[in-house]
């Protein structure tokens, strides 16, 4: 059982052993419990062996892990007027609510294009247009987009999202990590000397954790009448080479809180309600928790803190 080709099963064959495989599980789509269940059971019609069967399970949509840093960014880009052009990377997950700050996904390096065209076309009225992409994929596919945005002097706003890997395929360090492919220290990239080099004049780097820094940066540069970069930084929660932002867990004082949910809109998997009821008050599960920061940046009646 082999997702997506045979080559497994190819290789077996090569060993002059008798093997079955795609004959039973398709080349496409996922090895779920019904193309298991159907290619396990004898006398299975083997054009079925892809349907699921419905199981009893909860609805477990995917989500950005707990602490993550690009989970504040995107909390701020939800409040604004802008049409956000996403990329491929953990970032695109933002497109779900509670998030919901990104508009568009095409293919790795298309948002930087897609944000400076739309740019170009886009009514005032409709606000700004803002690119988000992650700092292994910009390095990847992404300058020449920036390139292009500069010289043709289009004021669209890029946001580097800057975790120091490339998170969604495997954390593999690239030319901005910091360390080459087998771990060892390498030349790293220096973001305000490449994009100024790329002909950006407005370069500003945060911190991923400080919602009021990332606020006042973002309202200053999606209002300039030029192009401009941000770079926000902050490690992914996964890495181990790099200072990953871990402190004590937080909890909500039950007594202050007033249920008005908005630390739920953090999109945090270590906060929920009790039971799933929008009657009970949110919860946050210290197990999971790593101390972040953004629930308690956002909670306006102080019902969130540490223990002491």
């Amino acid at each position: 059982m082999e997702e997506l080709e045979p080559y497994l099963e190819e290789w077996v064959r090569y060993l002059g052993i008798e093997c079955e495989g795609k004959s039973l599980i398709p080349r496409f789509g996922e090895i779920d419990t019904g193309t298991v269940r159907s290619a396990l059971l004898p006398g299975t019609d083997p054009s079925k062996a892809g349907e699921a069967v419905p199981e009893d399970v909860p609805v477990r949509p995917p989500v950005m892990c707990v602490g993550c840093p690009h989970r504040g960014m995107f909390n701020v880009l939800n409040r604004k007027k802008a049409f956000v052009a996403g990329d491929i990377g953990c970032y695109t997950l933002a497109v779900s609510p509670p998030l919901s700050a990104i508009h568009t996904t095409v293919c790795m390096g298309a948002g930087v294009s897609q944000a400076a065209g739309i740019e170009a076309v886009l009514p005032e009225e409709h606000g700004k247009v803002v690119a988000v992409i992650g700092d292994s994929t910009f390095l990847h596919s992404g300058m020449g987009g920036v390139l292009n945005m500069a010289y043709n002097e289009i004021p669209a706003t890029v946001i580097i999202l800057d975790n120091y890997t490339t998170a969604m395929t495997g954390r593999q360090d690239h030319p901005g990590s910091g360390f080459d492919a087998n771990g060892n220290r390498t030349r790293q990239v220096d973001w305000e000397t490449l994009l100024r080099g790329l002909g950006v004049e407005h370069v500003r780097l945060v911190d991923a954790y400080d919602l009021e820094e990332i606020r006042n940066v973002l309202e200053e540069e999606i209002n300039r009448d030029s192009p401009s970069v941000i770079v926000v930084q902050g490690a992914c929660m996964l890495l181990r080479n790099r200072p990953v932002k871990m402190h004590d867990p937080y909890r909500i004082d039950r007594e202050v809180c007033t249920n008005c949910g908005m630390c739920l809109r953090v999109g945090c998997p270590a906060i929920s309600r009790k039971d799933g009821s929008p009657e009970e008050g949110p919860i946050i599960d210290e197990t999971q928790c790593t101390g972040c920061d953004l629930c308690f940046q956002v909670c306006e009646f102080e019902a969130i803190g540490r223990e002491g």
